[in-house]
């Protein structure tokens, strides 16, 4: 990423965030909050960047000063194993929607959350040993907290990651997040 460009983008992340946001939790945006958050985001660049809902998710172009343009999409998206690159827990409870994916031109975040009645001591324990095993040599980091909630990060020489963030939830249960970072996969047509 160039340096030069990295403001705008950060600035159209926040934009983006947010508007997954409202559609991973089914709210809808009303005009009056996108065009704040618009104009948030094109304070700071050329032009307030454009905002297309369609489908199931939201595409945004911004423009900087210099005429670079960036576009992401935010959308929901049917994840699994095979997506995300790590197992999803067994028995844990699965979102509606599947998950949320993140694109731009350069690289992909695919996000999941679950949810199980499992302590989260045992649910990192099971990630701790999944995580090694498809290590293959690669970078694993641990970052485990005495009340059992962790972060796992596996990174790979392709510039890919896979984190598994594991926390306690209201009921005494586990929350599972897990993300996926790649390079874009090539439109199916």
């Amino acid at each position: 990423m160039r340096t030069d460009r990295a403001p705008t983008l950060r600035r159209l992340l926040f934009l983006l965030t947010l508007s997954a946001a409202s559609f991973v939790g089914c709210v809808k945006l009303s005009e009056s909050f996108s065009d704040r958050l618009a104009g948030f985001a094109g304070s700071r660049t050329a032009a307030a960047p454009t905002l297309q809902i369609a489908g199931n998710g939201v595409r945004a172009t911004s423009v900087d000063g210099q005429g670079h343009a960036t576009s992401y999409e935010v959308a929901r998206a049917d994840l699994g194993e095979a997506e995300l690159g790590a197992p999803l827990y067994p028995g844990a409870r699965l979102p509606a929607d599947g998950g949320t994916r993140l694109a731009g031109a350069s690289s992909e975040l695919l996000v999941m959350r679950l949810g199980t009645r499992d302590a989260p001591a045992m649910v990192a324990a099971f990630y701790r040993e999944q995580l090694r095993a498809r290590a293959d040599g690669r970078q694993l980091i641990d970052l485990t907290e005495p009340d059992g909630e962790a972060v796992f990060l596996l990174t790979r020489a392709d510039s890919t990651a896979i984190q598994v963030r594991v926390r306690s939830d209201a009921d005494g249960g586990s929350e599972i997040t897990l993300t996926a970072q790649r390079s874009p996969r090539p439109a199916q047509s």
